[in-house]
């Protein structure tokens, strides 16, 4: 878990944590320079729970503060990424290990239910696409960090290495276990209560009309986080990929600075579609325009 000033949700997360049925848990939080009382919160409870142990760090944002959190994870057969603000059903762990066990999946990720700050549900069991290819996750990596729960072996090659730029740490390790060809199993019944409560750093509840004007700004800031994120992955595991993963990575690498011909082609090449009509839309303009 990584914690950013979450005093005010932070004691309902932590419980729903010690309510799970699978109780071989030990929880690591990486507190990312709270000013408020959340280290007080996270002492308290350390001092209860043995199995709990929190470390303190300089502000790297969400992303770059659970890529720490699993380099100084501790030997374990499974790793799951949480927030501070949600709450657990107690059957999230030992549900999502049961089918990476009976589908000998590497990654597990599933569907959630928003609810308000107070708990009320706005939305219940919220389905994700699922990506199949690393091609259309290279468009929209469609996985909730929360809802994650992956094997030894796919945290290893996660931090085999350390990329400088990336989108989320959710999209970075769901593209990894792509361009490595693992096994990915989605569960379309929630076990989490997202929780909403307009402070989220990222997925508070927003009308379409909203969801729209904020796909237009990130498509025409001047980063390029998208284009970043692939190139890191090209950058750090090309010497791993089989020549069709490869391939997906190939040809985005500096495509902004090719002819409009080749971004054409780029644009409308099946490697990269989704399906989901606004993400195909989005991508095209985003490689046409060089906004990817």
């Amino acid at each position: 878990m990584s914690t950013y000033n979450g005093e005010n949700f932070l004691r309902e997360q932590l419980d729903s944590l010690f309510q799970q049925t699978y109780s071989d848990l030990n929880i690591v939080v990486r507190d990312d320079g709270s000013t408020d009382s959340t280290l007080q919160l996270l002492q308290e409870y350390a001092e209860k729970y043995p199995n709990l142990h929190y470390y303190k760090g300089e502000n790297l944002k969400p992303a770059h503060s659970f890529l720490d959190l699993m380099r100084h994870a501790p030997q374990s057969d499974y790793y799951s990424l949480c927030d501070q603000d949600d709450v657990w059903q107690n059957d999230k762990i030992s549900v999502a290990i049961n089918m990476l066990n009976s589908q000998h999946a590497d990654l597990y990720f599933s569907s959630y239910t928003i609810v308000n700050k107070d708990l009320a549900i706005l939305k219940e069991n919220i389905q994700k696409p699922v990506m199949r290819t690393l091609g259309q996750a290279l468009v929209f990596a469609s996985v909730t960090g929360c809802t994650m729960v992956f094997t030894k072996k796919l945290l290893e090659i996660v931090n085999s290495y350390s990329p400088t730029k990336i989108m989320m740490h959710d999209s970075w390790i769901y593209k990894i276990a792509l361009a490595m060809e693992y096994n990915i199993c989605y569960d379309d019944k929630s076990h989490i209560l997202y929780r909403q409560h307009g402070n989220n750093v990222i997925g508070s509840h927003k009308s379409w009309l909203q969801i729209w004007e904020s796909r237009i700004k990130r498509l025409f800031k001047e980063s390029r986080l998208r284009y970043d994120e692939s190139e890191s992955l090209y950058k750090g595991y090309a010497h791993l990929l089989s020549p069709r993963q490869l391939k997906y990575l190939e040809l985005l690498i500096d495509y902004y600075k090719k002819s409009i011909w080749d971004r054409f082609r780029i644009a409308f090449s099946k490697n990269y579609q989704t399906n989901i009509l606004n993400k195909d839309i989005l991508f095209k303009i985003a490689i046409l325009c060089k906004r990817y």
